[in-house]
């Protein structure tokens, strides 16, 4: 599929998981990580505090299917 769709299926699996940092799953799509985090998609600090696991941010939630609504918002 073409490089959004593909994103939009790795946050999907974000959500799901929860991946740790230094996770064999984040290692494994470390280029994703890269790409989602750089776009805001995806985050490790939560309300100013760190954690040691990804999460899907609003703005990745708003990409989703049935996250967000499905609407494409540019923030």
């Amino acid at each position: 599929g073409n490089k959004m769709s593909e994103l939009i299926q790795f946050l999907k699996e974000v959500h799901m998981r929860s991946p740790a940092l230094q996770s064999d799953f984040a290692r494994e799509n470390a280029f994703f990580i890269a790409e989602a985090a750089s776009r805001g998609l995806i985050s490790s600090v939560i309300e100013n505090m760190a954690y040691n696991y990804w999460t899907v941010t609003e703005k990745g939630l708003s990409l989703m299917p049935y996250g967000g609504g499905g609407s494409l918002r540019l923030h």
